[in-house]
């Protein structure tokens, strides 16, 4: 399998998310069990440093995706409301030709002037001919405009998918990294005393 495949988008955010916690709480951890209270206060103002980082970053990621989404979901519905205007334009051009067929025929017997054709019977005729073919692929103009309405349903559903799954990721990310914030401020400021209690709640567990 190839790397692109594996790394998939939700793949390289948890991987960023980890980030911290293999080379920053790892190393707390370590000199939490080790009775290094200067070595755990030493990591906690980069882990606020990391997550407050991340909040800001996070947050104009998140925006510059929804505002791309946006965008091409406005994209989709021009292109959606010049096919229906195209289609619109087709019915009312098919009806006006539909109409002008049926009084070329009637000026002709009548030997009045056609504005629509030539006088001659096989320009009417293939006039004629050619306004009953364009009505007999009514039924694929009509599955023409089904797929124009299809596209949009899927887009619409695609981009409401997308900003759900986005506000729930970044959601949760802010979650876990004001988390992150504080408990680095806290870390920093009593590492000793945190230290101490995780070896003293250890040694009345022992």
């Amino acid at each position: 399998m190839k790397l692109p495949r594996i790394f998939t988008r939700d793949v390289r955010q948890i991987l960023f998310a980890a980030l911290p916690i293999i080379f920053l709480g790892i190393p707390s951890v370590g000199n939490v069990l080790q009775n290094n209270p200067s070595g755990v206060e030493f990591y906690g103002p980069f882990i606020t440093i990391w997550a407050l980082f991340n909040i800001s970053i996070g947050k104009s990621k998140y925006d510059r995706s929804i505002d791309e989404w946006g965008l091409s979901r406005l994209w989709e519905h021009l292109k959606h409301m010049e096919a229906k205007d195209r289609f619109r334009d087709e019915a009312l051009n098919l009806t006006f030709d539909l109409h002008a067929s049926q009084i070329a025929q009637i000026n002709a017997k009548l030997g009045q002037d056609n504005p629509f054709c030539d006088l001659s019977p096989e320009a009417i005729e293939e006039f004629c001919k050619s306004v009953q073919k364009r009505i007999s692929e009514g039924a694929e103009f009509i599955a023409q405009q089904e797929r124009n309405d299809t596209l949009l349903s899927d887009f619409e559903g695609q981009y409401t998918s997308r900003v759900k799954e986005m506000t729930s990721w970044s959601s949760y990310l802010w979650r876990l990294e004001i988390g992150m914030a504080v408990w680095g401020t806290v870390q920093a400021a009593y590492g000793e005393e945190l230290t101490a209690l995780f070896h003293q709640l250890y040694t009345l567990k022992s």
